[in-house]
């Protein structure tokens, strides 16, 4: 007798534990995005010698996570690159459309 008394207190608190989780109000969560962390850039696997390429940037959180509203951030970058067929490019994340700023060759 006295084992299932134990139980039944030990349900009973239980049971007021889970109803006044049930019944608290849950507070305000603010969010705030984290910076960029880099850019993944996507071109084509196979190129043909003299074709024009293009290739697109996509600006990623930590984790690559896909910045969903980059073209508001307001910011400047310079694609820099190592050969010398290629001129120092500057781009404004406002010309990210979709999610994706997509770079041409002239």
């Amino acid at each position: 007798m006295v084992k299932t008394k134990e139980i039944f207190v030990s349900y009973l608190l239980f049971m007021v534990f889970i109803i006044a989780i049930s019944e608290s109000e849950a507070q305000e969560v603010y969010v705030k995005p984290c910076s960029l962390s880099y850019f993944l850039a996507y071109i084509h696997a196979f190129i043909t010698t003299a074709e024009k390429v293009d290739f697109n940037l996509r600006s990623i959180y930590a984790y690559v996570i896909l910045i969903k509203d980059f073209f508001s951030y307001n910011k400047k970058f310079l694609l820099n690159t190592t050969s010398e067929l290629i001129d120092l490019a500057l781009f404004i994340s406002k010309n990210f459309k979709n999610d994706t700023l997509v770079v041409k060759e002239v």
